[in-house]
C-alpha cells in the first residue's frame, strides 16, 4: 500500500509541475492570433517574343492581414487579406535600358491553411503554407497608357505608343504557397518572414505597345494574370 501511495503521489507532483502532456501541447501553438505585416510584391509579366520590346516586373509595396485559428500545435488555418498594385512593366531596347511599370490597385481576401513546427523551446516556428484567394478589381480601367519618346543609346529616335486593354474585371481566381519562419518575442507577440508565390490563371490585362526606332517598326505585347511573388514582414499577437 506504501509503494502504492508513493508511486501516485509521485505521478500527481509531476502532472502538477510539468502541467501534463495536454497542457504543454496546448500552450506551443496560438489559438486565436492577429497579424499584420509589410509587404513587397512583384509581379510576373510574360510577354511575346520581339527583340525589342521585353517582359520585366519591378519591387513594390503593400500591405496584408490576418486573422490565424490554431487548429493544433502543427496546423492553422488563416483568413487574410492583401493589398498590392498589380503592374505591367517592360524592357524597352536589347539592352534592357528603360522600363515603364503601369500600375494598378488590387486587393486579395482569402484562406490559408499553414503547416507548422516549432522549435528551440517554441521560440522558432517553421511554417509551409497554401491557400487559395480571391482578387478583388476596384480601380477601374486603370491607366491606359500612352504614347513616350526618346533618343536610345545608339542615338536613334524611338517613338511606343502604349495602349493597356483591362481583359478581365470583378473577381480573379488566385492560389497561393509559401514558406515562413516566425520567432517569439514573448509570450503575446512574435514576428515573422514570409515568402510566398501568388499564382493567377486568367489573363488580368494586357499592354498592346507599338513602337518605331528611326524608320523601322514593330508591335509587342505585355500580359498580366496577378500572378506575384511577395516578401512579408509580418507582427502577430495571440489573442488567445
Amino acid at each position: 500500500m506504501a509503494g502504492s501511495f508513493t508511486i501516485g503521489s509521485a505521478q500527481s507532483s509531476s502532472s502538477k509541475l510539468f502541467g501534463g502532456k495536454k497542457e504543454i501541447l496546448q500552450d506551443q501553438y496560438d489559438k486565436i492570433y492577429f497579424g499584420l505585416g509589410f509587404m513587397r510584391y512583384k509581379d510576373i509579366n510574360r510577354a511575346t517574343t520581339d527583340d525589342f520590346i521585353s517582359a520585366s516586373s519591378i519591387w513594390s509595396n503593400g500591405f496584408n492581414a490576418e486573422i490565424g485559428f490554431g487548429v493544433s500545435s502543427n496546423f492553422a488555418i488563416e483568413l487574410a487579406y492583401q493589398l498590392n498594385p498589380t503592374q505591367i512593366s517592360r524592357n524597352t531596347g536589347q539592352d534592357g535600358s528603360k522600363t515603364t511599370t503601369h500600375l494598378k490597385k488590387m486587393s486579395t481576401v482569402g484562406v490559408r491553411f499553414v503547416g507548422q513546427q516549432h522549435f528551440l523551446q517554441n521560440k522558432f516556428k517553421v511554417k509551409a503554407s497554401a491557400g487559395f484567394f480571391v482578387g478583388l478589381d476596384y480601380d477601374g480601367a486603370g491607366n491606359p497608357g500612352g504614347k513616350s519618346m526618346f533618343t536610345n543609346s545608339e542615338g536613334q529616335e524611338v517613338i511606343i505608343d502604349t495602349n493597356i486593354v483591362e481583359l478581365h474585371s470583378g473577381t480573379l481566381p488566385l492560389a497561393e504557397v509559401g514558406l515562413g519562419i516566425d520567432y517569439r518575442i514573448s509570450k503575446k507577440f512574435s514576428v515573422g518572414l514570409d515568402v510566398r508565390r501568388l499564382q493567377g490563371f486568367i489573363d488580368y490585362n494586357v499592354a498592346y505597345i507599338d513602337y518605331q526606332i528611326d524608320q523601322m517598326t514593330g508591335d509587342a505585347q505585355v500580359i498580366n494574370n496577378a500572378s506575384a511573388h511577395i516578401v512579408s514582414l509580418n507582427f502577430k499577437y495571440k489573442l488567445k
